[in-house]
């Protein structure tokens, strides 16, 4: 009930294909609740909870999944990846990214903040191979 209500009164509902919302089912189960769609030119994306945390997955227009993500605390990162960030400066905020057929498995993403205040984006994989580094 709560779900149509906000459905009615929001500014913008989303017409969800049944394949997309299969496909979020069968991938995330029962489990993956307060679901919110939005749709992109190409894919559907999902933001929901799941064990009580966010996840946002994206959905091509076919209901295959492209990718998901979860944010983390920083202490959820592997040794190898808080190694090499170690003394690098603080770390703002951290998302797995998880790709299905990608050779490379799990990917983060890490904001980091060096002493001079100065934000950086870090894709990291899970071996803490540092992939590209952009300033934010």
């Amino acid at each position: 009930m709560e779900e149509l209500i906000r459905n009615i009164f929001s500014e913008e509902h989303i017409k969800v294909p049944g394949k997309i919302s299969a496909a979020l089912r069968s991938k995330f189960g029962k489990g993956a609740v307060s679901v919110e769609w939005s749709q992109k030119d190409s894919f559907y994306e999902a933001v929901f909870y799941l064990n009580q945390v966010e996840h946002i997955a994206r959905f091509s227009n076919s209901g295959e999944l492209i990718d998901y993500r979860v944010n983390l605390a920083p202490d959820e990162l592997s040794s190898a990846i808080l190694g090499f960030l170690s003394g690098r400066g603080e770390v703002m905020n951290v998302v797995a990214v998880h790709t299905p057929h990608n050779e490379k498995g799990i990917v983060y993403e890490i904001i980091l903040r060096n002493r001079d205040l100065v934000r950086y984006e870090l894709l990291i994989d899970q071996d803490g191979k540092l992939l590209s580094e952009k300033l934010l």
